[in-house]
């Protein structure tokens, strides 16, 4: 087929604005892969391309040049996508609403696009384009060779009796009384004292709640850090090591062998072998390896900050305030997460473990200390701890709330109340071994249970053998 001059510069010119706008979301998908789905990477990379083709043809019909519009607006990409956040520094020294921001970047490309007019000749901007449009083929191929790979080994069935370092866990058959289990987990709540340490925050009355309660609470528990680590707790490895009962993950490991212990972990089939029933409460099946009986809007796909594929694509975008109700939507969430404990009808000794984990109080930040929301440029905010301080105390009330209905409701259950790991992402100096602090508790029964200092992972292991009435032996606190 013979392409004429200037049908061929515009298969060059939208082949440059496809690939564009598709990088940016597959490579966050290729960096959050396991938690997305594929088709979430797809619909904001179209959202994207609408809106470069529109812009592109309103040059077109100003200047004309339709390669070297291409050009000007591949460059303007990063622009689009972070313009509320631009918009938001220069509102510092300038007044400026959002209409009349988007008309000093849209005379701002013209006016670029005619001094390449009139300065470039044709022949540079024609290689430039090539070298834009292989250099962004180089790195979609990159992502896609990972995705491949990931797709492979996450569809490659590995038994979990040949996973390494797996351990075979003993035990007797099941005892004949099965109290509801309540396996609670916040994410990123951070311990008592690092409260007061680093936030300046007394949760005395919290503490106090619990006692009153009848909860065992260790204030020196913490989970294990590996030698020479440096980076920072992740829930992928922690969850990973819990749903084992035994630490078989570390910081080392690679996100599709995490994922796979976390699907395949000893816990839950010990549970069944036992006569409990399994119920997930997550707002990430993939965290917690458990299908989840949340309603859809309640467990949305989350990236590894928390926010959704969408928001973290679009949130800050030029498209925002057309489609960002991020913040009310997270919200809603949060709560509907609560009011599932109310709603659900187990009878007590009803042989149920509900596996409960949210990434709350976990950033994103979407509620004030009174439970009001936050402005929707502030979500993400992780150099003001006020934020995080804030979520955390509203995060506490929701937690009282619901623990109190729980063992008013269900005095002879048992509820095992944790955090993966405390506060972590802060523009000030906060150790390892802060951030490694959890909030741990236990409410046994009303009964007395001793877990001062016990890891995460030991304190669950107590009150199993203690509810079981098993022998899975206490773990080494130490990381592979």
């Amino acid at each position: 087929m013979n392409l004429t001059p200037s049908t061929r510069e515009l298969s060059k010119a939208i082949l440059l604005l496809v690939l564009g706008s598709f990088y940016y979301p597959f490579y966050l998908y290729s960096q959050n892969i396991g938690l997305v789905t594929f088709k979430e990477a797809i619909i904001p990379s179209i959202y994207i391309l609408v809106f470069v083709l529109i812009v592109w043809l309103l040059l077109i019909l100003l200047i004309g040049k339709p390669l070297v519009m291409a050009v000007m607006i591949s460059g303007f990409i990063p622009i689009f996508l972070t313009y509320n956040l631009l918009l938001t520094f220069v509102q510092k020294f300038w007044p400026l609403n959002y209409w009349q921001g988007l008309s000093v970047l849209f005379f701002t490309i013209v006016f670029f696009a005619k001094l390449a007019v009139k300065f470039l000749n044709d022949k540079l901007l024609r290689s430039v384009a090539l070298y834009i449009t292989v250099f962004l083929i180089i790195l979609l191929v990159i992502n896609g060779v990972q995705i491949i790979l990931y797709w492979y080994a996450t569809n490659t069935t590995i038994p979990i009796n040949q996973l390494p370092n797996y351990k075979e866990t003993e035990h007797p058959l099941p005892q004949r009384e099965t109290p509801n289990i309540y396996y609670l987990i916040f994410d990123e709540y951070s311990a008592f004292d690092v409260m007061e340490q680093f936030y300046d925050y007394d949760n005395t009355k919290f503490l106090d709640f619990l006692r009153k309660s009848g909860f065992n609470v260790s204030l020196t528990s913490s989970n294990p850090i590996a030698p020479g680590q440096t980076v920072i707790p992740q829930t992928t490895w922690i969850l990973a090591n819990l749903l084992n009962l035994d630490y078989i993950a570390g910081p080392d490991d690679p996100p599709d062998l995490l994922r796979t212990y976390r699907w395949n972990g000893a816990l839950y089939p010990l549970l069944e072998e036992y006569g409990y029933e399994v119920i997930g409460k997550s707002e990430n099946d993939d965290f917690v390896g458990l299908s989840s009986t949340l309603p859809a809007s309640t467990s949305d796909t989350k990236t590894q900050d928390g926010r959704s594929f969408f928001q973290i694509v679009l949130g800050y975008s030029i498209g925002s305030p057309f489609f960002n109700q991020y913040r009310n939507q997270r919200a809603e969430m949060i709560l509907n997460w609560f009011q599932e404990f109310r709603k659900m009808d187990i009878p007590p000794l009803g042989g149920k473990f509900i596996m409960g984990h949210i990434n709350f109080p976990h950033s994103p930040f979407v509620f004030t200390a009174t439970g009001d929301r936050v402005k929707e440029t502030e979500t993400t905010n992780i150099k003001d701890k006020r934020l995080y301080k804030n979520q955390f105390i509203f995060a506490t009330s929701l937690i009282r709330d619901t623990l109190e209905y729980i063992v008013t409701t269900d005095p002879q259950c048992v509820i095992i109340l944790q955090s993966d790991h405390g506060m972590r992402y802060v523009d000030f100096s906060v150790p390892l071994e802060a951030q490694a602090k959890i909030l741990n508790a236990v409410y046994f029964r009303g009964r007395e249970l001793n877990i001062e200092g016990l890891s995460g992972l030991n304190t669950l292991i107590v009150t199993l053998n203690t509810v079981l009435d098993s022998n899975i032996p206490l773990r080494a606190d130490e990381l592979k």
